[in-house]
């Protein structure tokens, strides 16, 4: 519920409500990734309390759970907790790949060539024009953006801008592009947070930051 249509909606990429400063959203995303990637590198363990975890923000949301990282990540299973860098690194992916879908976040339109700020040998995919909330959307509709055929469509606009008709995704900044980068960023390199910080804040890169979270246009619950 509140992952949903609550003070969560980071989690799925999104804005916590209408009207919240484009800023804002992002700072909570980044707090998000900062949280998933420290578990999932090993620098932060288990059994650590959140309200302990000097991540800016995180207390807001989980300050007075009385919650592990292990009962936010595994909720109860044990089998879960031998995995849970896995896991944070697949919360984190989730993230990340919601940010692409139009019913959560609208994107300016890819342009062949941009780089990160503070990683230039990574490409950047299109910065966040506005970040949507759920509260007041049309929830099929919604969802119809969620599809595998919407997905399809993402992945193969970047592959024509790109020319990449052998299909060799790593390098462009889709969200499979990214995934790849980030695994590679993590199981190979094994870079810790302060390393990767600036890819993750290029990929939630925003054009406006005191642009208001709004339900999108073509998402918006009509009478």
């Amino acid at each position: 519920c509140r992952s949903h249509l609550g003070d969560l909606q980071f989690l799925h990429g999104m804005a916590t409500k209408d009207g919240e400063p484009a800023l804002a959203t992002q700072r909570r995303i980044l707090m998000w990734a900062e949280l998933t990637w420290k578990i999932a590198s090993g620098e932060l363990r288990l059994n650590q309390l959140l309200k302990d975890i000097p991540i800016a923000g995180l207390t807001n949301h989980f300050g007075n759970s009385g919650w592990a990282i292990q009962d936010l990540l595994t909720l109860g299973v044990p089998p879960l907790r031998p995995h849970i860098r896995d896991v944070a690194f697949g919360s984190l992916i989730h993230t990340i790949g919601d940010s692409f879908a139009a019913g959560h976040v609208d994107r300016l339109t890819p342009k062949l060539g941009r780089m990160c700020l503070g990683m230039p040998e990574s490409r950047a995919p299109e910065p966040i024009r506005e970040f949507h909330a759920y509260n007041k959307q049309n929830h099929k509709l919604h969802g119809n953006a969620d599809t595998g055929e919407a997905f399809t469509q993402h992945v193969l606009g970047y592959r024509e801008l790109y020319r990449d008709p052998k299909l060799v995704d790593d390098l462009i900044p889709h969200s499979i592009g990214i995934g790849r980068t980030l695994r590679a960023m993590l199981y190979d390199q094994q870079l810790k947070w302060d390393q990767v910080r600036p890819y993750l804040a290029c990929i939630f890169d925003i054009e406006d930051p005191n642009r208001p979270s709004s339900p999108g246009g073509d998402f918006q619950i009509t009478e």
